[in-house]
């Protein structure tokens, strides 16, 4: 899913890892760098982070996405193109620490995009959970609210978590649609969170 990594230490997303120093990333690969809780921030480069807020736990929240300049799978075809992790448009986000190490990534679903890629936002989490090894996880899953209902008898509400490899992995899956709403209202979302172990 999240990265063709065949190094010793394999990687989280592409060349990103959780626990990597900033100085490691790649020049390239990377664009429009800006503060999470302040979209209008924008970053020259990662060595800015600290212009962001910090958060609860002393990180720095950025924004990012990938350059389709230099894009592995890019090309003309338009599936390729955007910010994608396993086919999924995605809005991701790096936590940085006041060290300059990369504490945690967070990966989620994008719902600004068409229809059907919205409708299958969902499995990008199924892709995360096999990428971090099928085995170990422990998972909550909800029963429908009053207000919720399975989309053609599939419900999801589940928040699954693991540890691997001193980082913490929790994924969060949701498809249903509201039961009293339009069909075209449906939550379809995948967020992935790669933190390190506090």
């Amino acid at each position: 899913m999240l990265g063709a990594d065949t190094s010793a230490v394999r990687s989280d997303l592409r060349d990103l890892r959780v626990g990597m120093k900033l100085g490691e990333i790649p020049a390239g690969g990377y664009v429009n760098l800006r503060c999470a809780t302040e979209a209008e921030k924008t970053l020259a480069s990662w060595f800015d982070y600290k212009q962001c807020a910090v958060d609860g736990y002393g990180r720095h929240a950025v924004h990012f996405e990938f350059d389709e300049k230099t894009n592995v799978l890019g090309s003309l075809d338009d599936k390729y193109r955007g910010t994608k992790v396993g086919g999924h448009p995605v809005i991701l986000t790096l936590l940085i620490d006041h060290t300059e190490r990369v504490v945690g990534l967070d990966i989620e679903t994008d719902n600004n995009t068409r229809l059907f890629l919205r409708k299958k936002a969902h499995m990008l989490g199924r892709q995360a959970m096999s990428f971090y090894g099928d085995d170990g996880w422990t998972c909550e899953r909800r029963q429908p609210g009053s207000d919720e209902a399975p989309i053609g008898g599939l419900f999801i509400r589940e928040r699954c978590s693991k540890t691997v490899d001193g980082k913490d992995i929790v994924v969060h899956r949701d498809f249903y649609r509201p039961l009293h709403g339009e069909l075209k209202d449906f939550v379809s979302t995948a967020k992935i969170e790669v933190h390190s172990i506090k």
